[in-house]
C-alpha cells in the first residue's frame, strides 16, 4: 500500500479513496469507479456512509470538469 501511495503521489488510505484516486487521474473510467465501489459495498469492509461520500466526491470532481 505504501509504495502505491508513493506511486500515485496521494496519502489516502482504503480501497473507496484508491478507487476515487484512480477516478480522478482518469486511470478508470466512470463505469469502473461506480463497479469498484458497488463491489466494495458488497464486500462490506466498508460503511455506507463513507462508500456514498466517495461516489459523492467522484460525481461532483465529475461535473467540475463538464
Amino acid at each position: 500500500m505504501r509504495k502505491k501511495s508513493v506511486l500515485l503521489n496521494f496519502r489516502a488510505i482504503g480501497t473507496p479513496a484508491i478507487i476515487l484516486k484512480l477516478f480522478q487521474e482518469e486511470m478508470v473510467d466512470e463505469t469502473k469507479f461506480e463497479d469498484g465501489l458497488a463491489e466494495s459495498r458488497k464486500i462490506g469492509w466498508f460503511s455506507e456512509a463513507v462508500i456514498d461520500k466517495i461516489l459523492m466526491e467522484g460525481l461532483k470532481w465529475k461535473r467540475q470538469l463538464a
